[in-house]
């Protein structure tokens, strides 16, 4: 009885304590709900007001989207960045955005679990004022005056990398906003302000050396942690709605505002004493390049790319002079001898452009490849055959990319495009290669020798080859090619594809085919009816054999349609590389080898191309297609000896066998160095993991291909800065 009592004693406790813990939090939940939050303001990309009195800014909309999960009202607290973060300890304030994580700084603040953003974080000058602080000579820091907001994430940092770098400056904690510590730069009472890259593009800092980066959240006073659960709860929420949120958010407030840039003081010392930057280009190769023969200047895409280029730099002037040459290697010559500084357009890889003693500089212009065949032959014609090319001599461009996607291929130089298109009608070769943007004013020739045009679903990067001692010149040219938009620059080459060639007495009769056709036909039915009686027997037998001919010709097509028919569903269309259907075939071979012993040497590497979905979402399906061409060109530069397959819409995977299992880590690195550099530049990001097959542990491929997908997941959340994937 005793037992019992105490047992309903206990129950009664328990019941009384789950009721007053469901008060509690339930008060919590619905305090949140349509609660007045206090959220801090300071002016700066993160919070703008402009001058009707509207505000926007990154982090602005970040909480207005929060506000509609949580149905939060917000009280804008206005003060510096600094005032702000001291107002958030002493619980003036609920909310501040734009917080770099620490550990001492979670002892004081609730920090959110999903960032909002990454930055990174410089040193930088006035625009406004002459300095001789440079990141070539780290000792011009010595004695200098820079500032820093006070118990910023950014102040510890640099006083690490001050250490770091054995440098003694003069590190001044400021309290003010970020336009009254710039002001400070602009006057001269400090030499240097530490601060995100964006700022640059507001206030006018030029960027002289990084010091750090880091990722920023959201936090939250100590005094609201009832607040952090409809916190967390929206976040997760804008996170399952739309993974690339923050990139989205950065590409409107951030990225945008980086629309030019600035040469440091070694690049404009270099530029006042050279003069104009003379580009050897081709004579004749329009869209890129040619010279006009009316006016004797040099036209086309590079040109407009001059005009541009100048344009998006703020503190110096980008002087260019086109200097024409009949090809490429003529133009190499002259730089060998000192007559030019550079030459574009050039497609060499690294190693051709170390043999002939230039440095290749990011890529500027993109342009798909074709082969133009006899077109009783299209039909059969396979990228997969062996294949002899005609090639204009000294085009060392399709030379370089026969021997990137084509190794097999033999091929042949003639002294122009015409005489290669005539080798090709006469069979003496078997394709004609010419980029897309050449195909429209390359049409009548085809035209002339019966030509049809075929993808080679490969693509060509154009940039400009520099010297290799032209450090300056080399580093001035990566800058303004990356701050020139790719969409201008394929406006040009697309506007300058199209040639004006008049009405010729061709295009009249193409233009009136039909009619002319039909009087050529009456004529023939006239001649057709007189002959008809005394050729009745002669036309029956004729008949005849035309049926019997027709017969056989359409066995013979269904033959051919089926052998292509069966290629096609091996191929993936939009990238060129081996289907789903291929890779179960090649990955069932393997297996049967595996299951009868015979321990192959293999490897599988998984790929996975990062922000597909952004891409798509932002620039749109097209653009998310060029994606995934440009991730499938990555994968098969690197790995060209081994069959390459898209398994999946962002997916793709490879099986290493022969020189590339033997080469297979030095290939690993060499891909992973290249993502990285993308990575840096804003590039495409290709996620991939590599598995070699253990006999004494794998009895399945299946196993392989598990563990290099996991490994490609371990690659994808580092790239995307160690936050969990999903």
């Amino acid at each position: 009885m005793a037992v019992c009592k105490r047992a309903a004693l206990f129950a009664l406790c328990l019941l009384l304590t789950l009721c007053v813990y469901a008060s509690e939090t339930g008060g919590q939940t619905a305090g949140a709900k349509g609660e007045t939050v206090r959220v801090g303001w300071y002016e700066s990309p993160f919070n703008i007001t402009d001058k009707f009195g509207r505000r926007s800014g990154y982090a602005y909309e970040y909480q207005q989207k929060i506000a509609a999960y949580t149905g939060w009202n917000y009280e804008y607290v206005e003060g510096s960045w600094p005032e702000l973060y001291q107002m958030l300890l002493d619980g003036d304030i609920d909310l501040m955005s734009d917080i770099s994580y620490t550990e001492e700084r979670a002892e004081k603040m609730l920090f959110a679990s999903y960032p909002m953003g990454a930055e990174q974080y410089y040193v930088c000058v006035s625009t406004q004022r002459d300095s001789d602080i440079s990141a070539e000579n780290l000792n011009s820091f010595n004695g200098k005056k820079i500032g820093v907001s006070k118990e910023s994430f950014q102040e510890g940092l640099f006083r690490d990398w001050v250490a770091q770098m054995g440098l003694d400056v003069e590190i001044v904690e400021l309290m003010t906003g970020e336009s009254e510590n710039i002001a400070l730069v602009d006057s001269g009472e400090l030499d240097a302000y530490v601060s995100i890259d964006s700022y640059g593009g507001v206030h006018n800092l030029m960027p002289v050396v990084r010091i750090g980066s880091s990722d920023y959240f959201f936090a939250l006073s100590n005094n609201r942690r009832d607040l952090l659960p409809q916190l967390e709860s929206a976040l997760e929420q804008i996170y399952n709605e739309s993974r690339y949120y923050n990139q989205f958010l950065q590409e409107k407030y951030l990225d945008s505002l980086s629309i030019s840039f600035y040469c440091t003081r070694e690049e404009v010392d270099w530029l006042s004493g050279h003069g104009k930057i003379r580009v050897g280009c081709e004579d004749d190769y329009l869209p890129f390049c040619a010279l006009d023969a009316e006016t004797g200047e040099v036209t086309g895409a590079l040109t407009d790319f001059f005009h541009l280029a100048s344009a998006v730099v703020n503190n110096a002037e980008l002087p260019f002079e086109a200097v024409p040459f009949p090809t490429i290697l003529d133009a190499m010559e002259a730089l060998n001898r000192g007559e030019i500084d550079c030459i574009f357009p050039v497609a060499m890889d690294t190693y051709d452009a170390e043999e002939y003693g230039v440095l290749n500089t990011t890529t500027c212009m993109h342009a798909e490849m074709y082969v133009s065949v006899r077109s009783a032959y299209q039909r059969f014609f396979s990228l997969e055959d062996d294949i002899t090319v005609a090639i204009e001599d000294g085009d060392v461009n399709y030379t370089t990319f026969l021997m990137d996607y084509f190794p097999n291929w033999k091929y042949v130089y003639y002294e122009s495009k015409e005489a290669c298109c005539q080798a090709v009608y006469r069979g003496y070769a078997d394709c004609v290669l010419t980029c897309n943007y050449r195909l429209n004013l390359n049409k009548d020739l085809f035209e002339k020798y019966g030509l049809a045009t075929i993808s080679t679903g490969r693509a060509v990067s154009f940039s400009f080859a520099v010297d290799r001692q032209s450090e300056r010149l080399y580093s001035i040219l990566n800058k303004a090619i990356n701050f020139v938009r790719d969409s201008t620059i394929d406006a040009s080459l697309a506007t300058h594809s199209y040639v004006d060639k008049g009405f010729t007495f061709q295009d009249f009769l193409r233009a009136n085919m039909f009619a002319i056709l039909g009087v050529a036909m009456v004529i023939f039915l006239v001649i057709i009816t007189l002959l008809i009686k005394s050729r009745r027997a002669e036309r029956k037998a004729k008949q005849a054999l035309r049926d019997l001919r027709e017969s056989l010709g359409r066995e013979e097509k269904q033959k051919k349609e089926l052998k292509a028919t069966k290629k096609k569903a091996y191929v993936d269309p939009l990238t060129g590389v081996k289907n789903k259907n291929a890779y179960v075939e090649a990955s069932d071979s393997l297996q049967r080898r595996i299951t009868d012993g015979l321990e192959p040497e293999f490897t599988v590497a998984v790929f996975d191309v990062n922000d597909l979905k952004r891409v798509n979402d932002v620039e749109g399906h097209e653009a998310g297609d060029r994606h995934i061409k440009n991730a499938s060109m990555i994968i098969c530069d690197v790995f060209k000896r081994s069959p390459v397959f898209r398994i999946g819409g962002d997916e793709f995977m490879a099986i290493l066998e022969g020189s590339d299992y033997e080469n297979r880590e030095e290939l690993e690195t060499t891909f992973n160095q290249i993502v990285d550099d993308h990575k840096e530049q804003g590039l495409v990001v290709v996620s991939a993991g590599f598995a070699d097959f253990d006999p004494e542990s794998d009895s399945t491929f299946k196993e392989v291909f598990q563990r290099a997908d996991l490994l490609m997941y371990e690659r994808k959340r580092f790239l995307k800065g160690g936050r969990e994937i999903r």
